[in-house]
């Protein structure tokens, strides 16, 4: 196994040494010449700090779905409420069976005998 580089590459030329020092079949496009520099592409944000709004707060992630409105899927529902995030419903003492407010559709009639 090749030993791991000490910094990233930065020219198209250190990529494809670094590439067929460790056996990966993947190379650059061949247009491109060796001391053509990688392109560098913003991430987005400088990773020194979390924003304040995105920081939890004491209680973490259980505190935050404690206030979120909970989930529809009834599966889903019963994990929230197996893990203590939602009250147990008050008529069945039960977060599974939480009866559907779809209204119900109408009977099919069977199909008529024959072909």
């Amino acid at each position: 196994m090749a030993k791991k580089a000490k910094s990233a590459p930065t020219t198209y030329g250190e990529l494809r040494k670094l590439l067929a020092a460790s056996g990966n079949p993947w190379r650059p496009d061949p247009a491109k010449s060796n001391d053509e520099r990688l392109p560098v592409y913003t991430t987005g944000g400088d990773g020194k700090y979390e924003p304040a709004s995105r920081v939890l707060g004491k209680g973490g992630v259980d505190e935050v779905l404690k206030h979120a409105t909970p989930p529809l899927n009834p599966e889903l529902r019963a994990v929230w409420q197996d893990e203590g995030l939602l009250p147990l419903d008050e008529k069945t003492n039960d977060a599974r069976r939480k009866p559907s407010s779809r209204a119900k559709s109408a009977p099919t009639r069977a199909p008529d005998e024959g072909g």
